[in-house]
């Protein structure tokens, strides 16, 4: 099973955007960090990939790592 791209949680001069890796524009804008996490939490489930929470300066502060399904070929 091929896993989605990870969402990334970056400053936004509106506040915090959700950017899926490797996209050049934003998926989503929120006014807080949380929010912004938790919509990144949502596409990151959709798609069996990873939340990626960086501070303002664009260092990564934290990586939510999802488990990803076992593939069992029948």
């Amino acid at each position: 099973m091929i896993t989605g791209r990870d969402q990334h949680v970056f400053p936004h001069e509106n506040g915090w955007q959700v950017k899926g890796e490797m996209n050049q524009n934003a998926t989503s804008v929120h006014n807080t960090l949380n929010k912004a996490i938790d919509a990144a939490r949502g596409i990151a489930e959709k798609h069996c990939a990873d939340v990626v929470i960086h501070h303002r300066d664009i260092t990564m502060r934290y990586r939510d790592a999802r488990p990803k399904p076992v593939y069992t070929p029948e």
